[in-house]
């Protein structure tokens, strides 16, 4: 048990390793990915909206239905807020949320109208959620803010069934780590086993018994020194009985 064991914990613990390094280092390759496409394109939606000193609703919203969401491939997960320079929203792509004249309170809104670049991603309820904000400048003026946001469910459900995989993978590997194990165990302990019953056998004063271990380890070598000095004392018990033997002849 302490040899299937042994190994058990080992082969455990780089399947640990396999289902954890691979999966946080993919996360972190998709947050930074995800971070930094919003953050292209909302600096590049706010870098075309500053044209004029002020922000209306018509202007932004000719731009971004008539020439920007038709060139996006992320289109259909996004969704893009302009604001003016106090928050008000001037344009929701999300029409159903009738935004529009409401104040965007998000933290993210209010670091890009200080004239800040963010960004950022995390995965919740099964799907990656990523956004970025970034100000509108017109010769140096903040006239407003630019908020991208996605839901990312498909690239979230991508990532699960690879963890997915690496778990099957791994409860197989695991089954065949324990019957192997199981298997090398016995036969290296059986080998032990007999070493130690010919021990006994001998301690009893049966030394002509052998015990017969095959192989070129280090087991075979003990029971080959074994044998070796099973035959010194078989010989020494014989020279003794020998003498013993004619030592009570010559006192007879």
């Amino acid at each position: 048990m302490k040899f299937a064991l042994s190994y058990i914990v080992i082969i455990a613990a780089v399947l640990a390793l396999l289902n954890t390094y691979p999966v946080l280092v993919s996360q972190d390759l998709v947050f930074h990915s995800k971070a930094s496409l919003l953050q292209s394109q909302a600096t590049v939606i706010a870098n075309s909206l500053a044209l004029s000193a002020t922000l209306t609703a018509d202007t932004v919203r000719e731009y971004i239905d008539g020439s920007l969401m038709g060139s996006l491939d992320n289109a259909g997960r996004i969704r893009i807020l302009v604001t003016d320079p106090s928050a008000r929203v001037l344009y929701d792509s999300d029409e159903y949320r009738a935004t529009q004249n409401r104040y965007a309170l998000l933290s993210e809104v209010t670091a890009a109208l200080k004239g800040y670049d963010v960004a950022a991603s995390e995965y919740r309820d099964g799907a990656f959620r990523s956004r970025a904000a970034t100000p509108v400048m017109y010769r140096g003026v903040t006239i407003g803010a630019v908020y991208v946001y996605e839901n990312d469910a498909d690239q979230a459900r991508l990532l699960t069934d690879i963890q997915s995989n690496l778990r099957t993978i791994s409860i197989v590997i695991c089954v065949v780590v324990l019957i192997m194990s199981i298997v090398f165990s016995k036969a290296l302990t059986r080998r032990i086993g007999d070493l130690l019953r010919a021990i006994r056998i001998v301690r009893e004063g049966e030394y002509s018994h052998r015990v017969s271990i095959r192989g070129g380890d280090e087991l075979s070598q003990l029971a080959g020194e074994f044998n070796q000095l099973t035959d010194r004392l078989q010989t020494t018990e014989e020279v003794r009985r020998r003498f013993v033997s004619d030592a009570s002849h010559e006192l007879k």
